[in-house]
């Protein structure tokens, strides 16, 4: 009996909702209804967007209804200026199918945010436009793809961390909006973000693109205009998804073949794994559709290939800023391939600035051989409240992650103080070291 009891002040503390866990009953009334969230903006990242509307259309073709898909995209990469396929958007590198046609996108420019995903999760009015309107009869598949932290995703104004996806899918659980739900996440560190809350919620299960302690890679990268059309898992997922009869394969030979695929991360799966042996047509969609096979992969994996301008695409940003300078000085265009060079020397100034004051504040904090070794390595996040709190601080009053995805790597250093301290400390040490709020984009 104590350990029952135990368990419920486990999740109480850790703020998940005490709903009886076993309140799904079976029922073949029921619906699949999804969310598909991209929560980056901008050319450099034009692969997120392409991934949205290909996770859109692959949806739709097989029967998913169109008023049960809610699609959130800033959508500012089709008609930008320096698309190289004007009206247009590609998720392959054989250029056949337009992703953009047809992409229904309910939330745009800057109604993408974390309030208004875990709005459109939970059921609540946005006033802006749809929200889930599921059941306990109802499969939800919810896709998110763009930059990741420790414990992190990004949006365009703030970011989404483990206490936001506890706190959703405590509501959900709470209000009855699914039978089963299946996360999908494409970002790097996404591990680090659902592996520690997942599993408290019995009908959930959650792929991701990378553990908790690596960063996921882009893919179909190109040196001549330096966009990557996809990345590397959600590729996989996607042509997997086009390829296959949707009844004959289940999530977990999906899962599978990914991580077969998938190279240059270790994608990962979270959850019940039962949920894993059923058909992906009940989640992606019951009717059938025409099979599109790209083929298999070829060429160098992008963790390996270094292109002509010597940047790995690890770094999508530098990759298109150089390729872009390598364009202008071949057009011969002297004034603006001069201020693309001093832009790239700038951002690379103020990266190595913000790498030297985040190593200067760890070594000011970390002044025993514990909280040294604390702050070394990637470590679970247990206590949600203190990493949300301290993740807030940072990027409100410190250097804003909605605008520095490149800090992702570097959170580990701070929220890991949590293990040995209360958030108040940690804000405080914050507090005095930064002294004053940075906006600075390092990216």
């Amino acid at each position: 009996m104590w350990l029952q009891l135990a368990g419920l002040a486990l999740l109480s503390v850790l703020g998940t909702s005490l709903v009886p866990p076993r309140f799904f009953k079976p029922d073949d009334e029921g619906e699949i209804y999804a969310v598909i969230a991209v929560g980056s903006h901008q050319m450099i990242n034009y692969r997120h967007q392409a991934d949205g509307c290909h996770t859109y259309h692959v949806l739709r073709n097989h029967g998913v209804k169109e008023e049960n898909i809610i699609v959130m995209m800033v959508d500012d990469i089709a008609s930008n200026p320096e698309n190289p396929f004007p009206g247009k958007v590609f998720n392959h590198r054989n250029l056949t199918t337009d992703v953009y046609a047809g992409c229904k996108i309910d939330y745009r420019s800057w109604n993408v945010s974390s309030q208004n995903f875990m709005n459109v999760m939970t059921g609540v009015e946005t006033h802006i436009g749809p929200v889930l309107r599921s059941t306990e009869k109802d499969k939800v598949f919810v896709f998110y793809a763009d930059h990741g932290g420790y414990g992190h995703v990004q949006f365009p104004d703030i970011d989404f961390n483990v206490q936001d996806l506890n706190n959703t899918l405590a509501k959900m659980t709470e209000k009855r909006m699914y039978k089963e739900l299946v996360l999908y996440v494409s970002a790097c560190y996404s591990g680090s973000l659902v592996e520690n809350v997942v599993p408290l919620y019995e009908n959930v299960y959650a792929v991701t693109a990378a553990n908790n302690n690596e960063r996921s890679w882009a893919e179909y990268c190109d040196n001549k205009s330096g966009i990557c059309l996809s990345d590397e898992f959600t590729s996989a997922f996607l042509e997997f998804s086009d390829a296959n009869d949707l009844h004959n394969s289940s999530l977990e030979e999906q899962y599978q073949a990914v991580k077969k695929r998938v190279y240059c991360s270790h994608v990962m799966q979270y959850g019940n794994k039962k949920i894993a042996g059923e058909e992906i047509a009940e989640f992606l969609g019951e009717e059938k559709a025409p099979l599109v096979d790209a083929g298999p992969y070829h060429g160098e994996h992008e963790c390996e290939r270094h292109p002509d301008d010597g940047v790995r695409i690890t770094d999508p940003t530098l990759h298109y800023m150089r390729t872009k300078l390598l364009r202008l000085k071949k057009n011969n265009d002297a004034e603006k391939a001069a201020k693309m060079r001093a832009e790239i020397g700038e951002l690379l100034e103020r990266r190595q600035l913000v790498d030297k004051d985040i190593q200067s504040f760890v070594e000011k904090v970390a002044t025993t051989d514990e909280l040294k070794e604390l702050l070394a390595k990637f470590k679970p996040i247990t206590d949600f409240e203190c990493h949300h709190k301290v993740l807030r601080y940072f990027s409100r009053n410190c250097y804003s992650l909605a605008k520095n995805p490149y800090l992702g790597k570097s959170m580990y250093k701070i929220v890991n103080l949590c293990h040995a301290m209360s958030a108040e400390e940690i804000i405080g040490h914050l507090k005095s070291h930064f002294q004053e709020k940075r906006n600075v984009s390092v990216l």
